[in-house]
Parts: C-alpha cells; sequence; structure tokens
C-alpha cells in the first residue's frame, strides 16, 4: 500500500528537478493530446478553464489561443516557472491538485492531461476540480489506460498508480459527477514514437474510430458536474 503523503513528496522531488528536460522526454506524448483534450471539454472563445496539473503549461497554451480564459496549477514551483516563462500572458499558480488554490463554482471546464496517475490522492483531487466547476462544468481526464499497457505502464519509476477507464469512472462517479463519455482506448501511447506526429494525422487518426481499437492505449474520461447538487 502506497502511503500518499511519502508518494507526493516523491512525486514533487521528482517534478521540481526536470522542467528543462520534460519537453524531450515527455513532449510528444502529451502535445499529442491536447486538441481533443480540449475538444472534449468543450474549450472555444470565452471558455473559463483550469488546467490542473499543468507543468510547462502546454494545454493551457492551446486553450488560450482558443481564446479561453485559462488558469494552469501544478505543485512544482519550477514547472510553474517554466510555464510562465514560456507563456507570460497565462496566469499560472503554484497549487496542489488535491487542495486548489481557487473558489468555489468558477469554471466551465477542468481538464488533466496525463496527471492524475501522479496525485497521492486521485479521489481528492476530483473532489477539488468539482468544487471550482461551476453546475454543468465538464471534467475531462486523460491519461495511459493500465488495461492496454500491461508493461509499458511500468516503464518509468514514478508510475505507481495504475488506473483504468473503469476505475476512473468510478472515481468520478464516486465524487458526484455525472458521466458524459468513456473512452477506453483513444490515443496511442508512446514517449518516442517513429510514427509521424503531424496535426493533420492526429486528426485523421480521431476520425477512423476504429483505429483508437488498434493503437488506442489511453483513456478518455468526460464528467459533467450535475446542476443540482446530488441529495
Amino acid at each position: 500500500m502506497i502511503d500518499p503523503d511519502s508518494f507526493r513528496q516523491f512525486e514533487h522531488s521528482g517534478w521540481q528537478k526536470i522542467p528543462q528536460q520534460y519537453h524531450q522526454a515527455f513532449g510528444e506524448l502529451t502535445t499529442q493530446s491536447i486538441e481533443p483534450l480540449l475538444d472534449a471539454a468543450a474549450v472555444k472563445t470565452g471558455t473559463k478553464l483550469v488546467d490542473i496539473a499543468t507543468g510547462p503549461g502546454y494545454v493551457a497554451a492551446v486553450a488560450a489561443r482558443r481564446g479561453a480564459t485559462v488558469i494552469g496549477v501544478d505543485f512544482s514551483a519550477t514547472m510553474i516557472a517554466e510555464a510562465r516563462s514560456r507563456n507570460p500572458d497565462i496566469e499560472f499558480r503554484d497549487g496542489d491538485a488535491e487542495q486548489l488554490p481557487l473558489g468555489n463554482d468558477l469554471f466551465d471546464s477542468a481538464v488533466v492531461n496525463f496527471g492524475i496517475l501522479h496525485l497521492g490522492r486521485p479521489d481528492q483531487a476530483l473532489t477539488e476540480a468539482c468544487r471550482v466547476l461551476r453546475p454543468g462544468g465538464r471534467f475531462v481526464i486523460m491519461g495511459p489506460n493500465i488495461r492496454y499497457l500491461a508493461a509499458e505502464y511500468w516503464d518509468f519509476y514514478d508510475h505507481c498508480l495504475p488506473l483504468s477507464h473503469l476505475s476512473m469512472e468510478e472515481g468520478l462517479v464516486q465524487a458526484d459527477y455525472e458521466i458524459v463519455s468513456v473512452i477506453p482506448r483513444f490515443l496511442p501511447y508512446t514517449t518516442r514514437s517513429r510514427l509521424p506526429q503531424h496535426p493533420l494525422l492526429i486528426a485523421l487518426y480521431l476520425k477512423i474510430p476504429l483505429a483508437w481499437r488498434l493503437l488506442g492505449k489511453q483513456f478518455l474520461v468526460i464528467g459533467r458536474k450535475p446542476l443540482t447538487p446530488p441529495a
């Protein structure tokens, strides 16, 4: 059994050390998913979005280019510094996904791109995201699906929390979300792919759901904050 506090300290120490190396190691994996992630969150001009576990701010930057008002949050001060240096016009806050430094009912959408498995208390993060969303707001989570990554999932030393689309759906239900969509196999999972990563090819892939069943190894799960509080 993993101790949540020890795991958080372990993760925090690691992310504090790698902001400059992040793009080389994980940039391809995280950036390929940004447009479909934001589409799932219905991000457009005027959307108020919180990007949780923002890292270097990749998702926040693309959302801002869509015309959204964005706040990025990350518990690594060095990652926040990197995000601010890359995107000086976007607001980034040093804060924990499990205790967001934000008020209630503020955002139309919230996203976590490949960050949920790095949290010591993911259940608490789901509850916090629900708190800061407006009623009817969407929470979109993308990440590697342990069901289809029995070997590759463990190739990184900090991948300690195995998650599937089913466990993610269960967590959202327990946090009082309504389930909008669960896609078990969505995008491929790779940090250094031999396949081209051009946006047009990714767009073509997304139009062929059959390809998802063959190549997809990341889940996409969408929850919605109820319009009225649960009884």
